[in-house]
């Protein structure tokens, strides 16, 4: 975890707030200084965050990690932030590495492969994972490049008049496990695919926040802004290479950012929907990386200081 050492008990007077994520959480290509986490603690009086933002997490090892880990910092508010790859990520595995979410047909939730399967993992690529920035960064950006190909396959073996919305497995197949979506699937009208996807969403999230409410906190969702949408000409090219036509009324870069509000207003969660500020400061703040969709330091102040303000409105002021 990129944070310091923290108790589990909470300081007197302090305010504590968890926050879960991805690579955008972990903060890639910031300083500590400025990452969400930090920017959120200075925002608020008598605040106290502890990140556990991690690459590539999921919101099945995001709930799993808060049952093991996250309750003991005793948290008053606990931020999970989304973003859209984790409809796919939490069905799957990683080769058994992680957790994952196995939806019923009545409707029930069940985490499978956990505890993990113990893997063995080489010494010499653990020792330069943790000894070196440059293996780190190579790592990373295979990874993306990987993740590039897989997408661009996807658009390759997509069936002519196959419409988006609906993974490659058959219609009818109830098996998630390894699902993939492109984007055109995730903006597109959804098919049962990505309707399971949302359904096992729905279930985390109410479980996630049924924990915090128990141990008296407060649930926070926030969608994450990227690059495709705040910027429509990034949003359209990026559909294109998923070989769907960008011009089609039936794609709404507002759609999962809509559904997951939806959820939230459901289940009762405050939602913070980042889309909105992050297209109004676009065209005057670099928000994001060059070259790298990753938010800038800009960005992670914007995003934490729009947070910070829900946050205001949800809890009463800290008494020293």
């Amino acid at each position: 975890l990129r944070d310091s050492e923290k108790p589990f008990k909470k300081p007197p007077g302090v305010r504590r707030i968890l926050v879960f994520g991805d690579s955008f959480m972990w903060g890639y290509g910031v300083e500590n200084e400025e990452m969400f986490s930090t920017v959120l603690q200075n925002s608020l009086p008598a605040t106290e965050t502890v990140n556990f933002g991690v690459n590539g997490y999921s919101t099945v090892q995001e709930l799993v990690r808060l049952e093991n880990e996250g309750l003991q910092y005793e948290p008053d508010v606990t931020v999970l932030v989304f973003f859209w790859n984790d409809l796919e990520d939490n069905f799957d595995d990683k080769d058994g590495g992680r957790p994952v979410a196995v939806v019923g047909d009545d409707n029930s939730l069940r985490i499978d492969n956990r505890p993990v399967r113990r893997q063995w993992k080489s010494p010499l690529k653990q020792w330069f994972r943790h000894h070196s920035h440059l293996f780190r960064f190579v790592e990373y950006n295979l990874e993306l490049l990987k993740h590039m190909f897989k997408s661009n396959q996807q658009a390759q073996v997509r069936p002519e008049g196959h419409a988006p919305g609906v993974a490659f497995a058959a219609e009818g197949d109830n098996n998630m496990a390894g699902v993939r979506f492109s984007m055109a699937d995730v903006y597109a009208p959804p098919g049962p695919k990505i309707d399971t996807a949302w359904r096992a969403m729905h279930l985390l999230l109410r479980e996630i926040n049924l924990l915090t409410a128990k141990n008296g906190g407060r649930l926070v969702v926030v969608y994450t802004a990227s690059i495709e949408t705040t910027d429509e000409s990034v949003f359209a090219r990026l559909i294109q290479k998923t070989g769907a036509d960008p011009g089609t009324n039936t794609l709404n870069w507002d759609r999962p950012s809509k559904r997951l509000g939806e959820i939230c207003d459901g289940l009762n969660i405050p939602y913070v929907n980042l889309n909105p500020i992050f297209r109004q400061n676009y065209k005057t703040t670099e928000l994001f990386l060059k070259k790298n969709p990753h938010w800038s330091a800009a960005g992670h102040r914007l995003a934490a200081q729009t947070v910070a303000a829900k946050i205001k409105g949800l809890v009463t002021p800290v008494e020293n």
